[in-house]
């Protein structure tokens, strides 16, 4: 070590700083300069060998600085002050192993205890906590009880008043009546005038002493440092434990332990009261965040620490505020704590090493991280910091991982060869060999980590705010959508064994139902719950999925998940998502059960083929090359992208600063292919529907669980506004699985991901989530739940459809064996159509719903066709319009052309529905006009006698069967009166069309119907009309009569006249042409021509030379007439 002995006589200085006849300044000014010439190994051997000289002139020095200061405060006296502050500071940093031994110890507890009186000004009184902090862990566990005391009153507000050594005892020289006595205690340097003092004076104090607690470790200049550094802090930190940490955390839960963590969901709570503690509690956190909290971004090298104390908010307040207080004071102090970089790393690195070095300084850390959970969102800054530290843990946010997130021992050798299992990062340790080797008893690991995080986060949902202050709605709304974020790639990300994964269902279903409640708020703006609704029930949801693709829930756990959805059904978001979250499972249901990819279905292919075929035919020749092109780009299959998803990121990586959440289920589907189980094909297969499909070893869920492997995709985000969810990450490798094993494990197997079984027991369970819809009270939200099964059923009935086509449409593909479940839902439906009439929107959507179920599944599973047509007679004969309309809308003219056992029982109801359908006078769309016309013109196929079947009476709630021989008497005159004045242009086409049928059938069978005639007249009326549509339609119908020309004039000459003449009629109206004329006049004008030309054509010259003796032209001939439409 270097020193400047070259230059000054050591000696000399020496000499005159043992002689105690010079007076104190001299004796200062050659200490000063014997400490400014040596290192400091040779400072600590000079104070060693001459402590009584150098303590001798401390005490000169604090005496005469002490009368000065009271008697007048000068400039001089301020600089004796800083001075003696110094000689101080040095005695206690070089001297800390004959302070241990208690050397001085009442003199020096007398000159700190005045230090810190507290009618010193503000920087005196820090000053005096830094140099009592100092002395005290000098002292350790030699320090005496009073010592302890004056420790516990360094912050105003926790003890009544400092405590001081004052042995007053009797001396030899006086009697016992009168002992000697310690003077009274008076400040040494009052604040100045100018001075404010702080808002929080006890949190003000509370930073200092946090403060120094840190950074005067590194100070005293001990024989052994690495040793005593680390158990000097931990002696400060254990005394703050014992003395502070009562009163600032009374609420301090000394069970919790990341080692054996306490579990036990919490509850909703009331505000705190706001006192000086909470403010001190805030301080804490921030300052135990600070050490714990270190991440790649803010990695430190070794000339950078991580952020002082100083910068906690609330302390930078005061010191602006007292800047000029006292100059001279001012700048010693900013002389004296001028650390430099490398003692500022150490200083951190020791407060680190401690706080990691035990298990219960863990504990305790994690509680004041809990503590920050219950904080009232007045103080969110802190809960914030928190959140960070958990995200950045969970993260792997970290320059390395602290010490108690390794896997302890026992675990580590298990993960070696776990290829599913993360790689322990070791840290390099930097500290004692004895702490090396408690390191292994202080791992706790990850798991235990995320268990201790979700159960402690969920206190931020359940503070019941002031509803007065909007403020603090939106601080708590923030916080909660920070802490939903890291649920959120928890389940995307993380490997969680079964323990933690129930334990994150556990507390999602804890804060679901205490957040929420069972009844909607009215204005949920204003409320928690109504503004984390979608973003709870999302994550909930999806949790549970992700959840039962990894390891086995048992059947308790799924009964409360189904207890707090079917309790929560009233509000609307839970309908929503509930409702996206099975369009989803539907996709994955397609995908591994029935080998359909739903967004490029065969049928949908083969339709696009077919397109694109008629483009190339009317495409002009130069055209079809770019229009090839642009095709093919426009139906290659396309992914939505959000553009806050970079990465495949799953949830969100947008940062906003509120918002909620959504999936994106159709697109995430399709982006892996899937491994789908192909079961060998037999000739004797029968197709099985789901619901008969008993799942293999569904219920054995008390198995061994096997952790489940990381997913492929994450989310990173503050925020979770837009975010979508992907429920079909599949573990490509199943590592592990016994051999010839294939079930997932909520099977009972070890296979994780998605398999055909999985999909569909998960399919079914989630389909049954919000249990009876019909229990649902809000007839709004029941109607929204059936309009979904509408969309769902139409999804399946598309699965259906689909296969029974080959991907090459070259080939027949064998029966399927697994169907679509369509009959599930047929229970809800017939319960919902006894709902009161309050529920009229659903019961329509639930009838609907039946109809389209009825018509669509399988023959073999049409089980209920009595109930089907009990409702169906109900509807169709009811007083209810609407119910009437939307049973011929759907059943229309299919439900007949099934010839289901039974159908014709409802002959007669639907012919009398869709009569009043066709006699109402309202002009609405939703009214099914054309379905009638539709169902009445299918009957007319029905058999002449139908004496003998029987129809129920129409009459509602009437079930009595007769025989209606005369129903094609019925049809055909509502036929005929919807052919004379139906008001829709199309139900009057369909009515004309059937009015030609039955004309036709009857010349075909030589029946002659009485109302041949009547149909005729309609159909040449229809050629009058100045809608060129219906003309051409009449146009057409006419020309296929013309097969019976011959027989019509034999049997009804009038109207054989009256075609001609009518035809020659209407291309007088309609067939001149002008330049300006339409295709559609064009066509017209065709059709006519054709029809008059083939009409002429088979009533042969002779009939047409005759006389006519019918119409206005009666006595001419009708070629006559074809001749001057001709000219």
């Amino acid at each position: 070590m270097f020193s400047k002995k070259s230059l000054v006589d050591i000696k000399k200085s020496t000499a005159k700083l043992q002689d105690p006849k010079k007076d104190v300044p001299t004796r200062i000014k050659h200490l000063k300069l014997i400490l400014d010439n040596v290192d400091t190994a040779e400072a600590k051997g000079l104070f060693e060998a001459n402590f009584s000289h150098i303590y001798s002139i401390l005490y000169d020095s604090f005496l005469q600085m002490e009368t000065n200061l009271r008697q007048r405060v000068h400039k001089a006296h301020k600089e004796e002050l800083d001075c003696t502050l110094w000689i101080l500071e040095q005695v206690i940093c070089l001297l800390p192993e004959l302070i241990h031994r208690r050397w001085q110890l009442h003199s020096l507890g007398r000159m700190l205890a005045k230090l810190l009186h507290t009618g010193n000004s503000m920087r005196l009184r820090r000053l005096g906590i830094k140099y009592f902090l100092m002395w005290y862990q000098a002292l350790n566990e030699n320090a005496p009880e009073y010592v302890h005391k004056m420790f516990a009153s360094l912050v105003p507000g926790f003890h009544n008043q400092l405590i001081v050594a004052s042995h007053t005892t009797a001396s030899v020289f006086h009697d016992n009546q009168h002992p000697i006595s310690a003077p009274e205690m008076l400040p040494i340097l009052p604040p100045s005038s100018g001075e404010k003092a702080p808002d929080h004076p006890g949190r003000f104090y509370l930073e200092s002493l946090l403060d120094h607690m840190v950074h005067t470790v590194i100070k005293l200049e001990w024989q052994d440092k690495s040793a005593y550094h680390h158990r000097c802090f931990s002696f400060l930190l254990e005394q703050f434990k014992a003395y502070y940490l009562p009163k600032i955390c009374p609420g301090f839960n000394t069970t919790t332990s990341l080692y054996r963590p306490i579990l036990d969901l919490p509850v909703l709570r009331k505000m705190e009261n706001e006192t000086e503690f909470m403010f001190c509690r805030v301080s804490l956190i921030l300052w135990v965040t600070n050490y714990m909290h270190q991440t790649k971004r803010e990695h430190h090298g070794p000339n950078q620490g991580p952020q002082s104390h100083h910068s906690i908010p609330g302390s930078a307040a005061h010191e602006e505020d007292t800047d000029s207080a006292h100059p001279s004071l001012d700048s010693n102090i900013s002389i004296q704590t001028n650390k430099t970089a490398t003692d500022e790393e150490l200083a951190n690195q020791i407060v680190r090493d401690v706080l990691c070095s035990t298990r219960d300084n863990v504990n305790f850390s994690h509680e004041i991280f809990r503590q920050a959970f219950l904080l009232n969102f007045s103080h969110v800054i802190a809960i914030r910091k928190i959140i960070l530290v958990y995200k950045d843990l969970i993260q792997s946010n970290l320059a390395e991982l602290p010490i108690y997130a390794l896997e302890p021992p026992d675990e580590m050798a298990k993960n070696h060869h776990d290829p599913d299992g993360r790689s322990g990062r070791l840290r390099n340790d930097s500290y004692l060999g004895a702490i090396q080797q408690e390191n292994l008893l202080v791992r706790a690991g990850l798991q235990n980590l995320y268990q201790l995080f979700m159960t402690h986060a969920a206190n931020v949902f359940l503070l019941e705010v002031n509803p007065n202050i909007p403020r603090l709605l939106e601080e708590q709304t923030d916080a909660c959508k920070r802490i939903l974020n890291i649920y959120r790639y928890m389940v995307m990300n993380v490997r969680m064994d079964s323990n933690t994964w129930e334990q994150l269902l556990l507390v999602l279903l804890q804060i679901t139902s205490l957040v929420l409640g069972e009844t909607p708020p009215k204005k949920k703006i204003l409320t928690l719950g109504g503004k984390l609704a979608p973003a709870i029930f999302q994550t909930l949801i999806v949790t549970w999925i992700k959840a039962n693709l990894n390891v086995a829930i048992s059947r308790e756990l799924w009964d409360r998940f189904l207890h707090v959805l079917t309790s929560l059904t009233n509000w609307e978001e839970l309908i929503k998502e509930w409702a996206k979250t099975m369009e989803t499972l539907t996709r994955v249901l397609a995908r591994h059960v029935y080998n359909l990819d739903l967004n490029n279905l065969p049928l949908d292919r083969l339709n696009e083929q077919k397109s694109k075929r008629t483009r190339r035919i009317v495409a002009r020749p130069e055209n079809i090359t770019s229009s090839a092109s642009g095709s093919s780009q426009l139906h290659q299959p396309v992914l939505r992208q959000d553009s806050s998803m970079p990465d495949g990121n799953i949830f969100s990586s947008k940062r906003l600063k509120s918002g909620l959440a959504r999936s994106y289920s159709e697109t995430s589907i399709n982006m892996k292919p899937r491994t789908v189980v192909k079961r060998p094909y037999t000739k004797h297969r029968r197709s099985k529907s789901l619901e008969l499909l008993p799942p293999p070893d569904t219920e054995s869920t008390d198995r061994t669980r096997s952790p489940s492997p990381a997913p492929s995709s994450g989310i990173e985000s503050s925020s979770i506004k837009d975010s979508p969810i992907q429920l079909d990450v599949l573990a490509e490798n199943h590592t592990g699985e016994p051999l010839g094993e294939h079930r997932g494990v909520v099977c009972g197997g070890s296979i994780r991901g998605w398999l055909p079984d999985v999909a569909v027991i998960l399919w079914k369970r989630m389909l049954g989530a919000l249990g009876d819809v019909n229990q649902i009270s809000n007839p709004k939200l029941h109607a929204q739940v059936f309009e979904y099964l509408i969309k769902l059923t139409d999804t399946l009935i598309k699965i259906k459809h689909n296969q029974g086509v080959s991907l090459d449409n070259l080939s027949t593909p064998h029966a399927p064996e697994l169907v679509p479940p369509l009959t599930l839902i047929l229970p809800w439906c017939f319960g919902a159509l006894c709902l009161p009439e309050t529920y009229e929107t659903g019961k329509l959507n639930a009838l609907r719903l039946l109809i389209s179920v009825m018509l669509n599944c399988n023959s073999k599973y049409r089980t209920c066709l009595s109930q089907f047509y009990c409702f169906i007679h109900s509807a169709l004969t009811g007083s209810s319009k609407s119910t009437k309309n939307t049973s011929i809308k759907y059943l229309g003219p299919r439900f007949l052309s099934l010839q289901l056992p039974g159908s014709t029982l409802l002959l007669l109801d639907i012919v009398h529905a869709c009569d009043d359908i066709l006699n109402t006078s309202e002009k609405a769309e939703l009214i099914p006009r054309t379905e009638a016309i539709s169902v009445l013109t299918n009957l007319l196929s029905l058999p002449d006698d139908l004496s003998s079947v029987s129809v129920l009476q129409p009459e509602s709630n009437v079930f009595v069967l007769n025989s209606c021989p005369d129903i094609k008497e019925h049809v055909v005159r509502i036929l005929l009166r919807a052919g004379k004045r139906e008001p829709s242009g199309k139900a009057r086409c369909i009515a004309l069309s059937g009015l030609g049928i039955f004309v036709y059938k009857e010349l075909t069978n030589h029946t002659f119907h009485p109302n041949i005639v009547e149909a005729l007249n309609v159909l040449l009326s229809a050629l009058k009309f100045s809608n060129k549509m219906i003309a051409q339609l009449t146009s057409d119908i006419l020309f296929l009569l013309c097969d019976h020309a011959g027989l019509l004039w034999t049997r009804y000459p009038r109207l054989g006249n009256g075609v001609i003449s009518e035809l020659c009629n209407a291309l007088n109206r309609h067939a001149p042409l002008g330049p300006s004329a339409s295709e559609t006049d064009r066509a017209l004008s065709r059709a006519l021509l054709l029809c008059l030309g083939e009409w002429c054509m088979r009533l042969g010259p002779a009939k047409l030379l005759e006389p006519n003796e019918y119409g206005e032209n009666r006595g001419s001939c009708l070629l006559l007439e074809v001749f001057k439409v001709r000219v």
